[in-house]
């Protein structure tokens, strides 16, 4: 009898250092998306519109101007350690867009924010979630996704097409989620191992 529950205890203790010996080496492999230059990630924006302008705003509040068609390097730890990209987890990015044309001019506007992991053998269009742009009211214009090409159309709480106004500013984002299955294959084997993250953001005026 005590022959039995001894190899009971060890083919337990057998079970817990195998499923400890398939968790570690994926748990530590769960932070792919590593910091293009200290903490810091690649942003390139589009911008058609020479009257539009798109800024980052810091945890604090400050403003910095985002050149359009420049690669820009942004930081979204805060001032914190050094950043990397886990799957499921929220990261802050607060990007405003500005009409900041200097006399009456309202144009229809429409975005969309793209993440890539990117490495030296291209980019990988990933599958995310954008959190926090200005959505429409009963009373106020903001934006409404579209399924048809993944733009936000700055339009009505009914739907219709509205005008970005001079002197107007709008959130487009303050965060973003990159799903658990962006990171893995049908396998349950690592993506992306290793890559950085380039946003891609496009602002049009129609």
């Amino acid at each position: 009898m005590k022959n039995r529950y001894k190899s009971n205890s060890i083919i337990t203790l057998a079970l817990i250092l195998i499923c400890a010996s398939i968790f570690v080496p994926i748990l530590s492999t769960f932070a792919w998306f590593t910091s293009g230059e200290g903490k810091s990630i690649v942003l390139v924006a589009h911008i058609a519109d020479i009257n539009l302008n798109l800024y980052q705003v810091s945890s604090s509040g400050e403003e910095t101007h985002i050149e359009s068609d420049t690669p820009t390097y942004i930081d979204l730890s805060n001032g914190g350690e050094n950043l990397e990209i886990l799957p499921d987890e929220e990261y802050a990015l607060h990007l405003i867009l500005k009409n900041e044309d200097v006399g009456t001019s309202s144009v229809n506007v429409r975005f969309k924010i793209e993440l890539y992991s990117s490495s030296a053998q291209g980019d990988v269009l990933l599958n995310t979630e954008i959190i926090g742009y200005t959505t429409p009211t009963a009373s106020t214009s903001g934006f409404t996704y579209s399924d048809a090409d993944g733009y936000y159309f700055y339009s009505t709480s009914s739907g219709d097409d509205a005008v970005l106004n001079s002197g107007a500013v709008v959130n487009i984002i303050t965060g973003f989620v990159i799903p658990y299955s962006s990171f893995i294959d049908e396998s349950g084997e690592p993506l992306f191992n290793g890559n950085n993250l380039k946003i891609v953001v496009n602002v049009e005026t129609y």
